[in-house]
């Protein structure tokens, strides 16, 4: 079977050396030359004490438009920055070979296609940043055993189909997924992330009632829920958030009822539901009690 990549490519350098030329020989990589040293002196090149590459910090530097597949041979690789480049691709399926990888960042470029299914091979893969490209498609089903992953941001782009199946990622601690066009109800599974900090659902097409089970969030802060189809009203249940700041849930329509009685647990809670029922009995259940007094206003 012919290698997938020419000889001289398969080498660390080599690979750093053809996507290079992959991208017009830009002059923000004018270090990357075999005058110099690939350990040290290349621009965005981090390499641990035996010479293999850990980190690749290539942020704003005007490269693009392909991500090489190239990097597949990068084995020890375990950070990716290319935020704010010109990247106009999808992301590599051969990408899945980099089993050391721990934090991927490509924010703010134009990466289209869908997410590759074989980056579930991506074991050790913590942080994953995506956010500001036009990716399409759903969450693979097979990324349900990214276990280590505990910050997952794919806000602002073209995604459609259900909220991912990730609640084997007990240490979960940052999900953005708002400004895409994720369908169906929210996950119960997810009331164990009790290390939650973040959650933003904003923007999207869910429907359904809130889960009780997310009285489990303990550690949540902030919690964005608005412009989407939700109903109901809010569980008493979620009293037990302590942790929680602000809750938006503007602009769903359906949504109705009394607020918990967070201010029981001395808790101030800015609550935002501009367009909705909430505070306000829902059809068919009769008297509505009061709901507990709401902070001001959370300053812009």
């Amino acid at each position: 079977i012919a290698p997938p990549f020419p000889p001289e490519d398969a080498t660390q350098e080599g690979a750093l050396l053809a996507a290079k030329e992959m991208w017009g020989n830009p002059v923000s990589l004018t270090s990357w030359t075999s005058d110099n040293m690939m350990c040290g002196e290349w621009a965005g090149i981090n390499c641990n004490e035996e010479g293999d590459i850990e980190g690749l910090d290539l942020g704003e530097k005007q490269l693009g438009p392909q991500l090489p597949e190239q990097w597949s041979v990068l084995t020890s690789l375990q950070m990716i920055n290319l935020n704010n480049n010109l990247m106009n691709d999808s992301l590599p399926a051969a990408w899945s070979t980099l089993t050391s990888l721990t934090s991927i960042s490509i924010v703010a470029n134009l990466l289209n296609g869908t997410l590759p299914p074989e980056w579930s091979e991506l074991s050790y893969l913590g942080e994953l940043y995506l956010s500001r490209n036009k990716i399409t498609g759903s969450v693979p089903p097979s990324w349900s055993t990214l276990t280590s992953l505990y910050t997952l941001d794919l806000q602002a782009n073209k995604l459609t189909g259900p909220l991912p199946n990730i609640s084997a990622a007990e240490g979960m601690s940052e999900l953005y997924l708002s400004m895409n066009n994720f369908s169906g109800t929210l996950p119960p599974s997810w009331g164990s992330f009790s290390g939650l900090i973040d959650l933003t659902l904003q923007n999207n097409s869910l429907t359904g009632s809130l889960p009780e089970e997310w009285s489990g969030l303990e550690s949540l802060g902030w919690l964005g829920l608005a412009a989407n189809s939700l109903s109901g009203s809010v569980p008493p249940s979620w009293t037990s958030m302590t942790n929680l700041a602000y809750l938006r849930l503007s602009d769903n329509t359906q949504m109705c009822g009394a607020l918990p009685p967070w201010n029981q647990n001395d808790l101030i809670v800015t609550v935002d539901y501009d367009n909705t029922n909430v505070t306000k009995a829902c059809a068919g259940t009769g008297t509505l009690p009061p709901s507990p007094p709401l902070a001001p206003p959370r300053p812009a």
